[in-house]
């Protein structure tokens, strides 16, 4: 396991860990947040790595909690330009 591989697990286990606790104190938006993007590490860890392709289900999946795609909308940089 090369050391890419091994953050990227740090990461997953972490966002997972994450969504346990925010379940834990109630807290939906934290839990929506780190359910959306843990296995994000997982698909970034592949050979070929389609990003628009992982950006694009990702804006999909945010779309099921108006918060986490409040969330994503904010934190998208204003000079992003995507053609899809």
């Amino acid at each position: 396991m090369n050391s890419k591989t091994i953050l990227l697990r740090y990461l997953r286990l972490a966002l997972i860990d994450i969504r346990h606790e925010a379940q834990e104190i109630k807290s939906s938006k934290i839990y929506a947040l780190s359910d959306l993007f843990h296995n994000l590490p997982s698909a970034l860890d592949q050979n070929e790595v389609n990003y628009d392709t992982l950006l694009s289900g990702l804006k999909e999946s945010a779309k099921s909690s108006k918060a986490v795609q409040e969330w994503l909308e904010n934190n998208t940089p204003s000079t992003y330009e995507h053609d899809c």
